[in-house]
């Protein structure tokens, strides 16, 4: 008998003595890769057979997360996802020239751990959403990640020109209406209430 089938010989029968004795086997594999890693299980007590259950899952309450395809205001605003950003001005994906600008660009929505913890191929994850502060908007609007240029609404009093995207940005809570906003612009929100600033029309859904 060779050495793997005594070993093999070995296992069942340490496995019929827990049994036996009312004892509980576990036997755990955790699949590889990540977020779409699986779980299976194996488990054996005195009430019954063994039973298998398998998970697969992308997110920590087991359902999968989907980002791709999310605008920037839904994907900050969703909380299993974060922003990947570009320098529109010297851009890395892909390479190009660079110009003597900075202008970070909204790239596209991934899975917060996956931006978070840097496993992404190319771009910048949008830090102030992993770390859940607020992007200073105060600046240099087209050099800060997570501010976009906003115009003031229809009517409306003077307001910032660069407005924070975060979350809830597209919608409201108050009682407040939406304020009116040209063509191709949408009401901004500071997540509770509407800030009296217009966003592009492509931030929000």
């Amino acid at each position: 008998m060779s050495a793997r089938s005594r070993a093999l010989v070995a296992l069942g029968g340490l496995a019929a003595l827990a049994i036996g004795c009312g004892g509980l086997v576990v036997f755990e594999e955790t699949g590889s890769g990540g977020a779409g890693g699986s779980t299976s299980k194996v488990t054996s007590g005195p009430s019954g057979p063994a039973t298998v259950s398998a998970t697969t899952s992308s997110s920590p309450t087991g359902t999968p997360v989907q980002c791709s395809g999310l605008t920037f205001g839904e994907c900050v605003s969703n909380p299993a996802c974060a922003p990947i950003f570009d320098d529109a001005c010297c851009p890395m994906c892909p390479p190009g020239p660079c110009a003597d600008c900075q202008n970070w660009e909204f790239l596209e929505c991934l899975p917060r751990d996956i931006v978070c913890e840097g496993r992404f191929e190319c771009g910048f994850a949008g830090e102030y959403v992993c770390k859940g502060t607020l992007p200073n908007c105060l600046g240099f609007c087209d050099g800060t990640m997570g501010c976009e240029p906003a115009i003031c609404a229809l009517d409306g009093p003077p307001c910032p020109s660069c407005a924070p995207i975060v979350d809830g940005v597209c919608t409201a809570v108050c009682a407040m209406p939406p304020p009116p906003c040209p063509d191709g612009f949408v009401p901004a929100s500071d997540g509770t209430c509407w800030t009296g600033q217009c966003i592009a029309a492509s931030i929000c859904p």
